[in-house]
């Protein structure tokens, strides 16, 4: 009987671990637009957005994920707004800055929120 509780925390453990797999792996699929009207702006860390641009890499903004406990990165129509977001909230402005996304505000954002994962372009300065 003893067997019984390790076999179903066992279990559980295992579906829980495919669920957040499953999960990362569809947020690390970016929406890429084409044609956009309106840019995203979001705000991100200097230290680690603006050095991997620099080298290259593919950097993303990951959209909602863990069933919603995660809302997705800041949106922002405006670079103006997301500049102003910070200065209003004391943020450290050598350490944040403002970044341009691949999707079109009007298309993929809800709330001030990305509503799936993009692909930071730039950084707005």
């Amino acid at each position: 009987m003893k067997a019984k509780p390790l076999i179903i925390a066992g279990a559980t453990l295992l579906t829980l671990a495919g669920l957040v797999g499953f999960e990362v792996q569809r947020a690390a699929q970016p929406v890429v637009r084409t044609a956009v009207t309106q840019s995203i702006y979001t705000i991100g860390e200097r230290s680690s957005y603006s050095q991997a641009l620099a080298d290259g890499a593919q950097v993303l903004k990951f959209g909602p994920m863990f069933l919603g406990l995660y809302p997705g990165g800041m949106a922002f129509a405006t670079p103006e707004a997301a500049q102003a977001y910070l200065r209003d909230g004391d943020w450290d402005l050598q350490r944040w800055s403002v970044y341009r996304l691949s999707g079109d505000y009007a298309l993929d954002t809800r709330a001030g929120y990305i509503t799936a994962s993009q692909l930071v372009l730039v950084e707005v300065k």
